[in-house]
């Protein structure tokens, strides 16, 4: 599966909220071991995030980024570039989900039962990567 950058960083937050929730275990089993995919990738995506925010921060006398309240500093005439290569980095594709862990879409019937919670349309949208219309074990 192809995704950008941001796209990866987003289905990531999206998973993990999805996976605190109560939910039948074999569709909680399947978006965990998703998760911990899509997980990976983000991690390597920040990491390398944080790697180009430091380039263009400014620099102290010891040539470490400055870091005011919390927050990399980065001048007005560095923003300029550093923001067209943040935008180009999130638009960057690579493959991810090589082994999706699939569930078979009746799985979501459980979710009426009241033991679980309720799924919102966008947690559903989330998930529809991973779903299949056929059987899995």
């Amino acid at each position: 599966m192809l995704l950008t950058f941001g796209e990866i960083v987003n289905l990531n937050e999206e998973l993990h909220n999805v996976v605190r929730k109560r939910l039948p275990f074999q569709l909680a089993y399947a978006i965990s071991k998703n998760v911990q995919d899509i997980s990976k990738e983000a991690d390597i995506i920040g990491q390398n995030r944080i790697k180009l925010i430091e380039l263009y921060a400014d620099k102290d006398e010891n040539g470490n980024p400055v870091i005011k309240d919390g927050e990399y500093h980065i001048s007005d005439e560095n923003q300029g570039i550093f923001q067209q290569e943040y935008t180009e980095f999130l638009h960057t594709e690579t493959e991810v989900f090589k082994n999706i862990e699939k569930v078979d879409i009746t799985k979501f019937d459980k979710l009426e039962d009241q033991r679980y919670d309720a799924l919102s349309a966008a947690d559903i949208t989330a998930l529809s990567f991973m779903t299949s219309e056929e059987k899995t074990q």
